[in-house]
């Protein structure tokens, strides 16, 4: 073999063994973020129960905070309060006098 057949094929296993590393040094951390994101949810008092895409960035939310449920508009701007499900507020309406 030439010297520089040889130059190349220790580039190239460096190369792979770079690109093997990488790899696998991203799939570790990938597994680690995962487990972190899968457990935050699980710590707090806040959690969306469900969500709906109504329009580009436009969402709908139902977030349950200490067992009652409220619905929330979200666009990139704000985010808004439109109503609280169930709970108190419905009874109320149910109550009041036509």
């Amino acid at each position: 073999m030439e010297s520089s057949d040889l130059e190349l094929a220790s580039v190239a296993w460096r190369i792979l063994v770079v690109f093997v590393l990488l790899f696998a040094g991203l799939y570790g951390l990938r597994r680690w973020m995962g487990g972190l994101m899968a457990a935050s949810p699980q710590r707090g008092r806040l959690r969306v129960v469900d969500s709906l895409t109504v329009g580009p960035q436009r969402h709908l939310l139902v977030v349950e905070v200490e067992g009652r449920q409220f619905l929330i508009g979200s666009t990139p701007q704000t985010v808004t309060f439109l109503t609280e499900l169930g709970g108190a507020r419905a009874g109320a309406r149910e109550d009041t006098p036509n």
